[in-house]
This record gives structure tokens, sequence and C-alpha cells, in this order.
């Protein structure tokens, strides 16, 4: 019964990986890069020098913040969202962001003068973002998105198959045999294995632990849907209704 059930979990830790192994190497290589969002998308927008840059220092963010209000209230007064992001690093421009019902916009504005620059200010391009959405949706929208989840459960099933495959992991580890064909390729992939075993099964799971209420939204709704119909009761009812504490005996 022992042996059946590590040679199930050897087919099974096959074919998980051999199935999504390959594209789970580009979605981690795409997430270590989108790390570095920021500076790829620096790099790759490559704007030229700010006009203020050679004759006023950049405002105080007292002073520059309220500029990017008006700016916005201006530009885009019937959003539903506006975003300001400052510089980080000298030399670079405050940007705005808005989203309305017919789409969204962007502007940069010039941190030592507070005026609007032209439009589009560098070269337009994702940058890092490219990555990052490549990381978590494959540019493939909401069936991306679910894919990368179903890839990422298939890659921690292989994980955790692989070490109940191999009852001699930790020994295994010290073993390798040069000259061997096959018998030296597979002794290598279990050296590698084992070093790489605790990064990939964090990686993996914190993945899937971090996008689990969209994966599985029912827990959440049912907590929403206990909240929506306890909001008018009167506090002790609320108490007892969801602690399910017993009315005392009179």
């Amino acid at each position: 019964m022992k042996e059946g059930f590590r040679q199930s979990m050897a087919w099974l830790h096959t074919w998980c990986g051999l199935t999504c192994g390959w594209l789970l190497c580009a979605i981690f290589l795409t997430g270590t890069l989108s790390v570095f969002r920021d500076p790829i998308t620096r790099w790759m927008q490559a704007a030229p020098a700010l006009p203020s840059a050679s004759t006023h220092a950049a405002l105080p963010e007292q002073a520059l913040v309220p500029r990017a209000l008006a700016q916005l209230r201006q530009l885009a007064p019937q959003a539903r969202l506006w975003r300001i992001t400052l510089p980080a690093h000298p030399g670079e421009a405050l940007t705005l962001f808005w989203r309305t019902p017919d789409g969204q916009g962007q502007a940069s504005l010039d941190p030592g003068s507070g005026e609007v620059l032209p439009s589009p200010w560098g070269r337009q391009t994702e940058g890092g973002r490219h990555f990052m959405s490549f990381h978590y949706t494959l540019h493939g929208g909401i069936p991306g998105y679910w894919l990368v989840g179903w890839v990422s459960m298939c890659g921690l099933i292989a994980l955790v198959s692989g070490v109940i495959v191999h009852k001699r992991i930790f020994l295994d580890f010290f073993t390798f045999r040069p000259g061997k064909g096959q018998r030296s390729w597979l002794d290598a992939h279990n050296a590698t294995a084992v070093l790489t075993l605790p990064f990939l099964l964090m990686i993996v799971y914190t993945g899937l632990a971090y996008f689990y209420t969209s994966y599985m939204p029912a827990p959440l709704q049912y907590m929403a849907a206990m909240r929506t119909r306890t909001r008018g009761m009167p506090m002790i009812c609320r108490r007892r209704r969801l602690l399910q504490v017993p009315t005392p005996l009179r």
C-alpha cells in the first residue's frame, strides 16, 4: 500500500512538473524583474532634463501637492480616482493619474515650477509593469489570472509530491555520480531540488496565499453577507447571533 502510494505520487510529480514547470520558470523570472519595475521603467522612459532643472530647486511637498491637486481639478474634475506620484529621485517629474468612467489619463508636472509638462513626457512604454502584468496574468486578463493560479497550484503539488516520492531526499542531496548518463542528470535534479526546496515552497505558497481572496471568495462573501444581515440589530443580539451565546435561563 505504501509503495503504491509513492508510485502514484511519482506519476503526479512527473506530470505536474512537466506541464507547469516551463511556464513557472517564466513566471518566476518576470516576478524577479517586477521587483525592480520602477528603475526599469525610468531607464526605458529616458525622460529628458526638466525645464526648471537649472533655474529652480524642487518645491517642497507642502507646496507641490496643492499644485498637483489644482491641476487634477482642472484636467479631470469628473474623475473617480486621482493618484499623485511624487518624484522619488532628483530630476524626476511628478506624475498625475486619473480614472474616469470613459477611461484613464496621465500627466506630468515639473517639480520645480509646478507647471504641466508636454505630453507625452519621455518615451511611452509600460516599462517594468510589462513584467509585473505578465507575472500574475500572462497579459491574458482574467483567464490569464486564473491560469497562473492553476499553474501555481500544480507547482505546489509537484513540490509536495516530490518530497513524498524521494524518501531518501536529504541523503540523495550528497550523492552525485558523474559520467553515468541519465543517472547523473537525476542526481543533479535531486541536489538542486533539495537546495532550492525552501525557496520554491515559500514563493509558490505565498503567491497563492496573496490572491486567495480572489481564487476563493466564498468565505469573504459569507462574512460580508452576515455583516449586512446583522447591521440593523441591537449589539447584544448581534453578539449572540455571531458568537452563539446562549440566552441565560430565568
